[in-house]
C-alpha cells in the first residue's frame, strides 16, 4: 500500500493532503486531514509529531476480500508521523 501526495493546503490549524492511495494494481483518490503539531518553542529543533486521518471506501481501493458484515466498506486510517531533523 502506498500513498502519493498531489496537493497540500492549509486547513484550519493543520493541512489537507490530497493524493492517491495504491493497493496492488488499484488506485483511488484519498484526502488526509493532518492536525497541526503541538511543539514547544524550546523544542523547535527537535522531532515533530503529526497525526493524520483519512476515510475511504475499501472497494474503491480494490480491497474486496472479506464479508462486509465483518469489515465494512468504509475504512479509517490514522497515521502518527514523526519528523526528525537530520543529525549534524
Amino acid at each position: 500500500m502506498t500513498f502519493t501526495a498531489d496537493d497540500i493546503r492549509p486547513h484550519g490549524d493543520g493541512w489537507t493532503v490530497h493524493g492517491t492511495l495504491a493497493v496492488k494494481d488499484t488506485s483511488c483518490p484519498v484526502q488526509l486531514d493532518v492536525a497541526a503539531p503541538r511543539v514547544a518553542l524550546s523544542a523547535a529543533a527537535g522531532p515533530v509529531q503529526l497525526r493524520a486521518a483519512a476515510q475511504f471506501d475499501r472497494r474503491a481501493a480494490g480491497v474486496t476480500a472479506g464479508p462486509a458484515l465483518l469489515i465494512g466498506h468504509l475504512i479509517t486510517v490514522t497515521l502518527t508521523i514523526r519528523l526528525q531533523p537530520p543529525q549534524a
